[in-house]
């Protein structure tokens, strides 16, 4: 109850000093109160190694498709689809599925969607939405964040994903594939460690 009353405050506060609305402010406060990547205590073992995975360019066909926002694909989706094929199949759901209102203002329009408070029970809800991809049905989170869907029997998510430290907003585009398993875990390890935040003003 305290947190929430602070939360509001802060936002008052800023709306008073910036004459912004309620939701605009809201987000700029959420997002000054979201964790950079370096204030996050994810365990890494000595002598460990991380490795690096470069995403795959697709601005220019994503801007021709109709995409607003900047695009994450990583190479080994890329290597099994066509990027066009995949893009289109992906926008295509998108302006399809008439619940998929946050990911379609994200993809269409370059609109960040509103913080989700993550908690550790959204990772074990994060894994029913992997398995029930991977056992052939799509559909979207509860919080609308992620979207899956099957292209040319391959299962793909399109997911909103805040980046750390610099806070902006990219659509990812991966597959539950094995060698993902790191940026599902890493997920997993940004999810548990953020802290809670009300999903309501």
């Amino acid at each position: 109850m305290t947190r929430n009353r602070d939360l509001k405050r802060r936002i008052r506060d800023r709306q008073a000093r910036t004459h912004e609305s309620y939701l605009t402010a809201r987000r700029h406060v959420l997002a000054q109160a979201e964790p950079a990547i370096g204030d996050l205590d994810i365990p890494i073992a000595p002598g460990s190694s991380i490795s690096v995975v470069e995403p795959i360019d697709v601005a220019t066909i994503a801007q021709r498709l109709g995409f607003r926002c900047e695009i994450i694909l990583f190479p080994e989706l890329a290597s099994r689809l066509e990027p066009e094929v995949l893009l289109a199949h992906v926008r295509d759901a998108l302006l399809a599925h008439d619940d998929a209102i946050v990911l379609r203002g994200l993809a269409f329009a370059n609109l960040p969607p509103p913080l989700w408070g993550a908690r550790p029970a959204d990772v074990s809800r994060m894994r029913a939405f992997i398995r029930r991809l991977r056992a052939g049905i799509g559909g979207l989170t509860d919080e609308g964040h992620m979207l899956g869907l099957h292209v040319a029997g391959e299962p793909v998510v399109c997911a909103a994903w805040y980046v750390h430290p610099s806070r902006s907003v990219k659509l990812v585009i991966t597959s539950p594939g094995s060698t993902d398993t790191q940026l599902w875990a890493t997920f997993g390890a940004l999810v548990s460690a953020s802290p809670a935040r009300s999903r309501t003003p």
